[in-house]
This record gives C-alpha cells, sequence and structure tokens, in this order.
C-alpha cells in the first residue's frame, strides 16, 4: 500500500517556492522526514520567516 506524504514523513514544514519561470517566490508548504537534525537551510529559512513577521 502507498503512505500519503503525511504517513511517510510526518514533519510539517514550511518554505518559499517559484511555482512558475517567473521567479516570483509564494509560501508553501510540505512534509519531510524527521530523525535528523535541521540542515542549515532550514534554519536560514525559519530565520528568514521570522524577520518577515516583524
Amino acid at each position: 500500500m502507498v503512505k500519503s506524504p503525511e504517513e511517510e514523513h510526518p514533519r510539517k514544514a514550511f518554505g518559499w517556492a517559484a511555482r512558475d519561470t517567473s521567479g516570483v517566490l509564494s509560501p508553501f508548504n510540505f512534509y519531510r522526514r524527521c530523525c535528523s537534525p535541521p540542515p542549515t537551510s532550514s534554519f536560514l529559512n525559519l530565520l528568514l520567516l521570522h524577520l518577515l513577521r516583524r
């Protein structure tokens, strides 16, 4: 049986992504694997999100 993304990768994540060739970034929610320390890029995304909320 095929697992849903939520079952296979249980940690919710947030980032910014270009959805077309214009390059404009928009919010993007996705799921990622757990059990490993967050990479530097995740830290930078969280920092950017924190700064944008000010």
